[in-house]
């Protein structure tokens, strides 16, 4: 069992650092492209466009975190 939680530990960090393209800049940062918003998260990505939080497209491309 705790060979399979490491496993699942190191493909969680390999994922989440350079396994997905803009996912350690977003945690740096705050920010995230809007094309990838509305991929992964398209209710949080239109909610903040129809509330004016961000211009589509933002400058650069990044998207703001929710406060």
């Amino acid at each position: 069992m705790a060979v399979l939680f490491v496993a699942a530990m190191l493909g969680h960090i390999y994922i989440g650092t350079i396994g997905m393209e803009g996912a350690f800049e977003a945690m740096w940062d705050g920010t995230v492209d809007v094309n990838w918003a509305k991929e992964h998260h398209s209710l949080w990505a239109e909610k903040e466009i129809a509330e004016g939080h961000v211009s589509a497209p933002p400058p650069e491309g990044r998207m703001q975190a929710a406060e």
